[in-house]
């Protein structure tokens, strides 16, 4: 199927605009994208799909100004980011597989607890199991039965080695992704997330004068960080899955080189 063009890039000093016309574009492209075979290629697009959606609300908190919210949303942007450049690293898919099996493992490690408060909570069974996606402890029991098939079938083939840390995946990757990782995996903005006491402090304390111009240069260091970290998923699909192409990909190229700090 021939890719559908999606609309001209925004003015350069029009950076979500830009952005909103790169995800028009990629929905465009790979919205009809056949589920690949590869399990690496099947990770590269589902991570994409997902940052699709993280990118758009992105794009709302600009809109309100909400910038410590977008801050927390650049998280798993990020992280999707690192683990699809480890992952395609491997031609042998052992590095898909073990994240794979990470995912396995954990989901396995929620519907044991989900069981356990089930058990715990009878009168509450069915609402308790609900969050893991079963409505019985017999459907429950089937469901880890089945876990545990696909995790054996998956050790069998790749092994059972671990999915190493995000932060090792991106000291990996070389000095310019484990930077871009400690600039949004900050301290900061893990307090952020988790609501760490110092991120509580600015709320019980007399508020620090807000300035207009320190919210636009907040906010303006997340919209060119998610402009960055999904064009580069994007040239990734592109490279591996031959969509969108790299000449739809070069005029956001150009964008974001304007505005990207020297």
């Amino acid at each position: 199927m021939r890719e559908r063009s999606g609309k001209p890039p925004g003015r350069p000093h029009d950076l979500v605009e830009s952005l909103k016309q790169l995800l028009d574009l990629s929905q465009a492209s790979l919205s009809d994208l056949t589920v690949p075979s590869t399990l690496r290629y099947r990770i590269l697009a589902g991570i994409t799909a997902v940052a699709h959606v993280h990118v758009s609300g992105i794009i709302e908190l600009a809109r309100t100004g909400n910038t410590w919210s977008a801050e927390v949303v650049l998280r798993p942007l990020l992280e999707g980011w690192i683990v699809s450049q480890y992952v395609l690293g491997d031609d042998a898919d052992a590095r898909a597989a073990s994240y794979g099996l990470k995912s396995l493992k954990e989901t396995k490690k929620y519907l044991k607890r989900m069981r356990r408060l089930a058990e715990e909570n009878p009168q509450d069974e069915r609402r308790i199991l609900s969050s893991a996606g079963v409505s019985s402890l017999n459907e429950c029991e089937s469901r880890d039965t089945q876990l545990t098939r696909d995790i054996s079938q998956i050790e069998e083939q790749y092994g059972t080695r671990g999915f190493p840390s995000l932060e090792n995946c991106a000291r990996s990757l070389g000095w310019q992704t484990e930077w871009t990782y400690a600039s949004v995996y900050s301290f900061l903005l893990s307090a952020q997330v988790h609501v760490g006491f110092g991120v509580t402090l600015p709320f019980v304390q007399p508020p620090i004068p807000d300035t207009m111009q320190a919210r636009a240069e907040g906010m303006h260091r997340v919209v060119i960080t998610a402009y960055m970290l999904y064009l580069d998923l994007l040239r990734m699909t592109s490279a591996h899955l031959g969509r969108p192409s790299s000449e739809s990909l070069a005029p956001f190229d150009d964008v974001l080189a304007k505005h990207r700090p020297a």
